[in-house]
């Protein structure tokens, strides 16, 4: 799936519109299948300690945009 999500500037009912017709589109696709998710998701990770993991000291910014939780919660609706 190809997506370019909403910028920050949108308002969050926007924001999330993107990633609900995203999981409505993944959805549709067989649990057998595999799910290839590519393009611009506008999504800023923070230096929040949950994130620290993935991130280290090493991020660009200080706080985790609503981007990046809907883009967590699709992933864990697809995988399970």
């Amino acid at each position: 799936m190809n997506v370019y999500a909403t910028t920050e500037d949108k308002i969050n009912e926007d924001k999330e519109q993107v990633y609900e017709d995203l999981q409505t589109a993944a959805d549709k696709v067989p649990k057998c299948d595999k799910v290839i998710i590519l393009g611009h998701l506008n999504a800023k990770l923070g230096k929040e300690w949950v994130y620290s993991n993935l991130t280290g000291k090493h991020t660009l910014h200080k706080k985790t945009n609503i981007m990046v939780k809907c883009y967590v919660n699709l992933l864990l609706q697809i995988i399970w």
